[in-house]
């Protein structure tokens, strides 16, 4: 065994790669060995792939590094609407969204009201930025979410209130 490990290390040391600097390396240390081939081979490959993988771990913290993405407090967007009554905003809600008939269901998501339509057409995005809302986001023919702002909860309970009300008229 020990002959086979000695016959593979020196068949080692007498490789010629494409990299000079290494066939150099490899030269100097058979010459310096003097029958110790296998232990500084083993030293080397181990300070090479030492190296490696700490060239690779500094890449990947570098990487990690330009992708992270951190906003501050400041350049945050606070959304507020201008307009606090909510009876009334539901109103404009409520037309610029084609009418009650047009409202499959409302529901809040943090500072949005995703509502489900059914006509796509029908929704008025001039009457929905004439009532003061921020903005709005259209993602499917079936949706439309309406940036509202910390009274999101409130105006979509007032929406949901004016639509049973309507129906009920």
């Amino acid at each position: 065994m020990n002959s086979f490990i000695l016959s593979f290390v020196v068949t080692l040391l007498e490789l010629q790669t494409n990299l000079s600097f290494l066939d150099r390396i490899l030269h100097k240390l058979s010459i310096l060995s003097g029958g110790r081939e296998g232990l500084i081979i083993a030293v080397f490959f181990v300070l090479l792939f030492l190296l490696l993988f700490v060239f690779q771990g500094i890449r990947r913290a570098k990487k990690r590094k330009a992708l992270e993405y951190h906003i501050e407090e400041k350049d945050k967007y606070h959304i507020h609407l201008e307009k606090k009554n909510l009876d009334a905003l539901s109103e404009v809600l409520l037309k610029g969204l084609g009418g009650r008939d047009n409202i499959v269901s409302a529901r809040v998501d943090g500072k949005k009201i995703k509502v489900k339509i059914r006509e796509y057409t029908k929704v008025e995005e001039q009457i929905l930025r004439e009532g003061g809302f921020p903005g709005f986001v259209r993602p499917s023919k079936e949706e439309v979410h309406i940036l509202v702002g910390e009274e999101a909860e409130a105006l979509c309970r007032a929406l949901e209130n004016r639509r049973t009300y309507e129906k009920n008229v």
